[in-house]
């Protein structure tokens, strides 16, 4: 399917009626409580990219995510079948943090506090003197968050009870994401900064391009030039006459 870029032509004031034109209001960007409902209406319950395939590329391997916006540590593994599970990272009996180390390998897992020891599919495998707890191993499992794999790269969702399927989720973007080079990557570096900011401000960022020409106009950014000096969005029109795309 071929596309071709539409000679620009800003949105009628019509069309974006319904965003209003009054200043945005701060509150959202700095206020504590707006911040704490939204990790809970938002990044509680979505799916959230933390790793990929090749960090656990042999059985046994496993990752280690902190996730500081819900305060949890996430211990994530492939076991001996090379299935790929994300657990809490913390032992069962006290809570005390299981993993300390950032990667490795291992089959077992053993807390250093009382010497509970638990396999990499989250089973607990032994504790001391366990008959005088009067439960079932079964029962004493590592608790286990929803993991999936769409084109190498792993999520989780916190949500305690039943989620949507990952690639519903993600709709036509799952599709996209696998024809990427993502998709059969060997190798992943990683580098990560702070910014001292809501979180939002960081997004609102990467929304607009009015920035463009300014910041970015010796790095040739595209879609700045000609009728189109901001680079706003254009629809993508096919030539094979199915409509917008």
């Amino acid at each position: 399917m071929n596309f071709h870029t539409p000679s620009f032509s800003p949105p009628s004031a019509d069309t974006l009626s319904w965003l209003g034109t009054r200043p945005i209001p701060t509150g959202p960007f700095h206020d504590p409580q707006w911040y704490a409902d939204e990790v809970e209406a938002i990044f509680k319950r979505s799916w959230i990219q933390l790793g990929h395939v090749c960090e656990l590329e042999q059985p046994d391997s496993f990752i280690v995510r902190e996730l500081e916006f819900a305060g949890v540590s996430l211990l994530v593994t492939r076991d001996k079948d090379g299935d790929i599970r994300a657990y809490h990272n913390v032992c069962t009996h006290r809570g005390t943090l299981l993993v300390d180390a950032r990667e490795g390998t291992a089959r077992k897992f053993s807390c250093r506090y009382h010497m509970w020891t638990f396999g990499n599919d989250g089973k607990l495998l032994s504790a001391p003197d366990f008959e005088q707890f009067h439960v079932d191993k079964s029962a004493c499992a590592l608790r286990q968050v929803h993991c999936a794999v769409v084109a190498g790269l792993i999520f989780v969702n916190l949500t305690k009870g039943p989620v949507e399927d990952l690639r519903s989720w993600l709709g036509e973007l799952a599709s996209e994401l696998e024809q990427l080079p993502v998709a059969t990557a060997t190798h992943l570096t990683e580098y990560c900064y702070e910014i001292d900011a809501n979180w939002k401000l960081t997004y609102d960022n990467f929304q607009e391009n009015y920035h463009l020409r300014f910041v970015h106009a010796r790095t040739g950014a595209g879609g700045t030039g000609g009728d189109n000096p901001y680079g706003y969005p254009l629809p993508m029109i096919s030539l094979d006459g199915i409509g917008p795309r």
